[in-house]
């Protein structure tokens, strides 16, 4: 746990300081290269035990990159994710150790998370997001690596649809979909980010429509287990014939969906009083995706790894919209030193519950190759 605390503070610390240095450019670009290299590293040298995905997949594919044919290649993986196996084919080949391809796997996603921070830094502390990608979506992306590296270019492509930028918008997310076929729900994005310009001031019959959602796929188990256990149906009718139609084993993240949950009722909250929204930045298109985000996380009550999908829609949330949150309060330093801390606590509370206590995706403890 040490490195990634180490890895943590040092990369933060780099960020901020490249971000005040306003004249030196030299200085302040050496800055943003440790900033990217620290985390970079640390994902490069850990052993293969850490992270599920690198011994399900990752760990062979590389090998076959490294001393089969192309051919061979493709015959084993297929052309489906194709730009997730050019880059394995290409690392592959000038390099025949797997430790430097995942470090340059994860400095290609530092480097597209700190370009999609610096796209919107008018209305974000850089730090910040980067510090919260550093404690959320670099732990998934030491489990996820297709995934993981897809994710990071929808961050990319977010960040461009935010400033307006139809056509980068768009080179990301083919580049994503490339990468990771899931990523085309990115599109969904794109229609939210189109329909929040033309309707502004629907906020309220939003919230009842997601609020009943939210009812709906919470407790959707919960009653029809209580309907199957009362008799009111047919006997053939029992609580595991459903399972043919819905993944009734599964057991509700509460950590993930108590975390999703807090930022829905913030939102809220912001949503109800106009001169907070007005402080934040493309608030009415963060609004959607706080509350569609939550609704996918928990969506695969249905269907088994849909909640996957949330992660295009949640991680853009914690980036661009969460570090505006300390704009709402008095303009004081002192005021935004405390809200800065008090949500850096929370994160850093999720960080070490979910990835330690929990470990999830197997990144606990931290071990050398």
């Amino acid at each position: 746990m040490l490195e990634y605390i180490i890895m943590f503070i040092t990369s933060t610390t780099c960020c901020f300081f490249a971000t005040k240095c306003k004249k030196n450019k030299i200085f302040k670009k050496i800055l943003i290269v440790f900033a990217i290299l620290i985390p970079s590293i640390v994902a490069g040298n850990r052993a293969l035990t850490i992270g599920t995905d690198i011994n399900t997949y990752g760990n062979y594919m590389y090998y076959v990159a490294s001393n089969l044919s192309i051919s061979k290649f493709f015959n084993i993986f297929g052309y489906s994710d194709i730009l997730f196996s050019v880059f394995t084919l290409i690392i592959g080949v000038i390099f025949k150790n797997i430790h430097m391809y995942l470090f340059l796997l994860q400095l290609l996603n530092c480097v597209l998370i700190y370009k999609a921070c610096d796209n919107y830094k008018e209305h974000i502390p850089i730090w910040l997001s980067y510090l919260f990608f550093l404690l959320t979506l670099y732990f998934r992306q030491l489990n996820l690596l297709r995934q993981g590296l897809a994710i990071s270019f929808s961050i990319l492509a977010i960040s461009y649809i935010l400033k307006n930028n139809n056509k980068k918008f768009l080179i990301n997310t083919l580049l994503a979909s490339l990468t990771h076929i899931s990523s085309i729900s990115l599109f969904l994005i794109l229609f939210i980010k189109k329909s929040t310009e033309k309707h502004k001031n629907k906020n309220i019959s939003m919230i009842c429509i997601y609020s009943c959602l939210i009812v709906v796929v919470l407790l959707f188990m919960p009653i029809l287990k209580i309907i199957t256990s009362s008799g009111l149906l047919p006997a053939k009718y029992s609580f595991e014939y459903f399972s043919n139609y819905f993944n009734i084993n599964h057991e509700i993240d509460n950590l993930g969906t108590f975390f999703k949950l807090f930022w829905c009722i913030v939102t809220l909250l912001i949503s109800l009083n106009k001169n907070l929204r007005g402080k934040i930045k493309d608030f009415n298109f963060f609004f959607h995706i706080v509350f569609i985000d939550f609704i996918f996380w928990n969506l695969n009550i249905y269907v088994h790894y849909i909640d996957r999908l949330s992660f295009y829609f949640g991680f853009s949330y914690l980036f661009f919209f969460i570090p505006q949150i300390p704009k709402i309060f008095k303009k004081e330093t002192y005021n935004k030193i405390i809200i800065y801390t008090i949500i850096s606590i929370l994160f850093l509370f999720y960080w070490y519950v979910r990835f330690i206590i929990q470990n999830a995706g197997n990144v606990f403890p931290y071990m050398n190759y």
